[in-house]
């Protein structure tokens, strides 16, 4: 009898395959890239209601309060945890139809927009070349992590719509979305439990139906795959190179 050859982890086989499901998402990932642009302009140019501008001052303010005191290595742990979660709730949002990853990607491009303005308007235009070297690795993995996440909505809508084309994938996001937070409002309204049950039961609905489909789970494992063999590595850089300029600057 032929003795069975049992299979061994093959880093490299996984990460080309990584590799290669992030290559084959990239209309998805530009799409992300531009919402990122076109929000980071609205943030930048765009004034915003006091209440608001308020709330993000507070943030900002809080941030830098609480990692004030930080050495390198906290400084690298705290980014590291936060950039690698937000990537990857970007990812895992995509299994609601994709419209985590599209909110997501409009807000962090709006605040990074609003810190910016806020940049040129106490040190000038030229402080924006200070941003540079935080961003060369973290927002590319932003994008990847996006991207992916809108693809894992967009194959849903494919399986169960017939909605091949991207284009109308994305405009079925913002439709099902805009709906998901109007029915999350009148529930709301009724009562924040009302709102709570809603929230759940959409998702859990949704989730069951995604999973269901062996060629969906296929598309998440593959998704994962990408996050942790790609995604992860750019954040580690990016924490590495973050932390040692608020620290050492």
């Amino acid at each position: 009898m032929k003795k069975r050859i049992k299979k061994g982890f093959d880093f490299k086989k996984n990460y080309l395959k990584a590799k290669k499901y992030v290559s084959s998402s990239k209309q998805y990932i530009y799409f992300m890239m531009g919402v990122f642009l076109v929000f980071s302009l609205v943030g930048f140019f765009v004034p915003i209601p006091e209440e608001i501008s308020s709330e993000l001052l507070k943030f900002f303010s809080e941030l830098v309060e609480k990692t004030k005191d930080y050495g390198f290595i906290q400084m690298m742990g705290f980014l590291l945890q936060n950039n690698a979660l937000a990537s990857f709730l970007g990812v895992v949002g995509g299994l609601f139809f994709g419209i985590f990853p599209l909110f997501n990607g409009m807000m962090n491009g709006f605040v990074l927009g609003f810190a910016s303005n806020l940049s040129v308007a106490e040190n000038g235009i030229f402080s924006l070349w200070r941003l540079f070297p935080h961003g060369i690795f973290e927002l590319p993995a932003l994008f990847i992590s996006l991207g992916i996440g809108l693809r894992l909505g967009g194959k849903f809508i494919e399986k169960y719509f017939g909605i091949k084309n991207l284009h109308s994938q994305i405009f079925s996001v913002f439709g099902i979305g805009l709906i998901f937070l109007i029915l999350i409002s009148i529930m709301a309204s009724i009562g924040n439990i009302f709102a709570s049950i809603t929230f759940v039961l959409f998702f859990g609905v949704t989730l069951y139906f995604f999973m269901k489909l062996p060629s969906l789970r296929k598309e998440f494992s593959s998704a994962l795959m990408a996050f942790f063999y790609l995604v992860v590595p750019l954040l580690i850089i990016a924490a590495i190179i973050e932390g040692a300029l608020i620290v050492f600057s």
